[in-house]
């Protein structure tokens, strides 16, 4: 697992949970902390290896979460994520969109980066775009036909202030 973190303030770590399906619940897995920058404006990045997972959990697809301490002891978590274990296996998924609907952007709150996932049920011109909380346009994602199924577009807010921002997905007639 790799992941990055922008800025940090008050972080004493991260600890590594895997999923345990027969549970339903989120464990910490043991020598998986990670130590934090504590207070910082540059970006960090770090990386862990679950040498265990094959051991640990059947089938193809193991869930992870991180769980962030800071230095108050206050918790948070973050994701979960899916990581295939052998990628080779995968079949390729059948498109079967029975609806237009925009996913929940991950991660939420970004800085400066999230992916807004979106699904079609047929080839449409879509437009993807980005307003403001006072309905000001601040971009636009997407302007084109696509083809039917999931997709996700990246939205780099990096120039804009922090606030909030809606995602309005529209297809064209």
């Amino acid at each position: 697992l790799e992941w990055t973190t922008i800025s940090k303030i008050n972080n004493y770590g991260f600890y590594v949970q895997r999923y345990i399906p027969s549970t339903q619940t989120f464990v910490t897995i043991d020598n998986s902390f990670q130590p934090g920058a504590g207070y910082t404006l540059q970006p960090q990045y770090y990386s862990w290896s679950d040498n265990e997972a094959p051991i640990a959990i059947g089938g193809n697809e193991i869930q992870y979460r991180l769980k962030q301490i800071d230095n108050d002891g206050l918790e948070h978590y973050h994701g979960p994520i899916t990581v295939l274990k052998n990628p080779s296996n995968v079949r390729e998924h059948e498109t079967n969109i029975s609806e237009y609907r925009v996913l929940k952007n991950y991660p939420n709150p970004f800085n400066p980066t999230t992916d807004i996932q979106f699904n079609i049920e047929q080839k449409e011109k879509v437009t993807l775009k980005i307003y403001n909380s006072i309905g000001q346009e601040i971009a636009i994602l997407a302007d084109e036909n696509l083809e039917a199924g999931a997709h996700s577009i990246q939205f780099n807010g990096n120039n804009l202030p922090t606030g909030v921002y809606i995602a309005m997905l529209q297809i064209v007639k």
